[in-house]
């Protein structure tokens, strides 16, 4: 009789990476996505006996794809437990597909974040009164993929859901009124962000 075995698993520390032998995976379940309509692939993943990694907020890969762990530790006595494996984690597909920058509305300061997933929804509709009104740009920034978290995005500031270089002249009351012409003009496809809330370690955002 063959014995269960797992497999070699790629896991994300602190920049470095790490393989962990002989982890079991799960079957493969579909999830909705935090933003959008997409579908993404969850499985729960045994993690032998011995080991000692933090697998909390961490990413890892195997099949040839990329995931994060979005649930703490499951973590039973070894002792007590038969076969090889004595702990438990959940893990959800990453499927960034973009970049974004954020500006904060106090200072106007620039900041970049990578490899996260968005959704711009934004279409112009004309109700009875004549208005224009908008859906919205939807962000899930992947914890894993932007570690430093010195700055975290909130209601007012705004987005622009690509990488640009803009700078905004903060010198005096007249060119930071320059600048925001400057940059309607450069970049229309911006947004105002008016939510935000933690998933897990990630950050969902929406703006209009």
């Amino acid at each position: 009789m063959q014995m269960i075995k797992g497999i070699p698993i790629k896991l994300h520390i602190n920049g470095n990476i790490e393989v962990v032998e002989n982890v079991l995976v799960g079957e493969p379940v579909l999830s909705d996505s935090a933003i959008g309509s997409s579908k993404i692939m969850t499985y729960t993943l045994a993690v032998p006996k011995g080991d000692l990694h933090d697998w909390t907020n961490k990413k890892v890969e195997f099949f040839n794809k990329k995931f994060h762990t979005v649930s703490k530790e499951i973590q039973g006595i070894e002792a007590n437990i038969p076969l090889c494996w004595h702990k438990k984690i959940s893990v959800e597909e990453l499927i960034p597909n973009g970049n974004c920058t954020f500006f904060d509305n106090r200072d106007f300061k620039r900041h970049i974040y990578s490899d996260v997933l968005f959704f711009d929804n934004r279409s112009f509709i004309r109700d009875k009164a004549g208005e224009m009104k908008n859906e919205s740009l939807d962000i899930q920034i992947y914890a894993v993929n932007n570690t430093d978290f010195t700055w975290f995005p909130k209601v007012g500031d705004y987005v622009v859901p690509e990488i640009c270089d803009f700078e905004f002249d903060t010198s005096d009351e007249q060119k930071v009124s320059e600048s925001m012409a400057d940059f309607r003009k450069k970049y229309n496809n911006f947004a105002v962000i008016n939510s935000v809330e933690k998933r897990e370690n990630d950050i969902i955002i929406s703006a209009r």
